[in-house]
């Protein structure tokens, strides 16, 4: 089975010429985010993003200066892809939305033809102020890695891309690994490179966890 990415990457050139300078991808991220992941890889993330039906936090950050959001987007190489949301009002509570998606032709029917794109499964959870502690640690942890992590440019076809984006009084600000799990356990990598990678992956887990699903194998 291909990837998402190698699926985007296959796509006629008019199409795919089509799908990265739209209007509404250059307007869902800021231009300096897509300048590094390039444009091919926003409009993944895009791509994906509205499938499960969620917002801009680009534009949110304009609109709704005050909002404090997070949300993790876990694309898999292999099975569905998830978005997990969560919000906070201005006391601190909180509503964690969830939506599990597939991607153009990720799966066929019955006679072998290929699916649209469709939401799996979606769900909203609330919280209340207090609730939080463990999650609201780890996102002090991940907080300094949005400017020493930063957006990965590395990227491969078996794995699962991790990207992160939080929406805090204003503040636009993106998050970006491969696989961070492997990062973690690879004796290559710098310290400050498994330091992201252990607050990406220890971020991502708990909303999974927040968010009730099971999973097979989180990598």
């Amino acid at each position: 089975m291909k990837s998402t990415l190698e699926k985007v990457v296959c796509l006629a050139p008019l199409a795919l010429f089509a799908l990265i300078f739209s209007q509404t991808d250059r307007d869902y991220f800021p231009p300096q985010t897509c300048k590094v992941l390039t444009d091919i890889v926003c409009s993944w993330y895009q791509n994906s993003l509205k499938v499960a039906g969620e917002p801009s936090l680009y534009q949110m950050s304009k609109s709704e200066p005050s909002a404090r959001t997070y949300r993790f987007l876990w694309l898999r190489s292999s099975g569905s892809s998830v978005s997990f949301r969560i919000s906070f009002d201005s006391v601190g509570n909180a509503s964690l939305e969830t939506r599990e998606f597939t991607e153009d032709g990720q799966l066929t029917d019955t006679d072998g033809n290929p699916l649209p794109a469709q939401v799996l499964y979606s769900d909203t959870l609330t919280f209340k102020a207090g609730e939080l502690a463990e999650f609201e640690e780890l996102a002090n942890v991940l907080a300094p890695c949005f400017e020493i992590g930063g957006l990965a440019d590395l990227r491969g076809f078996d794995g699962s891309e991790w990207f992160v984006e939080a929406n805090i009084d204003g503040d636009y600000r993106a998050l970006s690994r491969w696989s961070p799990l492997s990062g973690i356990t690879s004796e290559s990598s710098d310290p400050v490179s498994k330091k992201v990678d252990q607050a990406m992956y220890n971020f991502g887990s708990e909303l999974m966890r927040l968010s009730g699903r099971k999973f097979d194998s989180v990598y």
